[in-house]
This record gives C-alpha cells, sequence and structure tokens, in this order.
C-alpha cells in the first residue's frame, strides 16, 4: 500500500486524460494518465484504492 488518508490529489480533464500529484513521502512527483480508469488500474491496489471526487466532473469520462 502505498499510505493511509489522502495520498494523492488529482485532476481529470475533458478528454479524460487525468494527472496525480502524489503528496506522501519526502520526494513528491506528478504523473499523467488517460483516465481515471487506468488510474484505479495501476494504483487500486485489488480495490482498496478509492478516487473521492470534491467536485464531479460536468462531463461524462469515458
Amino acid at each position: 500500500m502505498s499510505g493511509v488518508g489522502l495520498i494523492a490529489y488529482g485532476t481529470v480533464y475533458p478528454t479524460g486524460r487525468t494527472t496525480l500529484a502524489w503528496c506522501c513521502g519526502e520526494i513528491s512527483s506528478v504523473s499523467v494518465y488517460d483516465s481515471p480508469e487506468q488510474v484505479i488500474q495501476i494504483h487500486g491496489h485489488g480495490g482498496a484504492t478509492d478516487l473521492v471526487w470534491i467536485d464531479s466532473p460536468p462531463f461524462t469520462v469515458t
């Protein structure tokens, strides 16, 4: 597991492109993905990770 609690902030653009700004640990970084689904595929820890929307996108992410 990467951590407990908030470990990254993210944005989803109208194209579906998704960025994560990692905020845990001594070294921080920003990662770019094709979609939020791809983020869960890569970092989902078998269903143990939740994406929490602060503001729901005004568009449908496919």
